[in-house]
């Protein structure tokens, strides 16, 4: 399922406009994001939990060349 299934899905289910549920699942990411920049973990009881995490830097290879990136 890709963002506009998901719209379309909303939609459907709450009876509302695909305008309306574009909003309240655009509304739904700002939040999340905004939570987790601020360095909130999410906790959606039975949906999942969001967090944000570093991954240690690596080196990257070209795989035609195997130069180094």
């Amino acid at each position: 399922m890709n963002k506009n299934d998901l719209i379309n899905e909303l939609a459907v289910k709450l009876n509302i406009t695909r305008t309306a549920s574009k909003q309240y699942l655009e509304a739904f990411e700002e939040t999340l994001g905004d939570a987790l920049e601020e360095g909130e973990p999410v906790v959606l009881q039975g949906f999942g939990t969001f967090s944000r995490w570093q991954q240690a830097g690596r080196p990257g290879r070209n795989p035609k060349t195997g130069a180094p990136v």
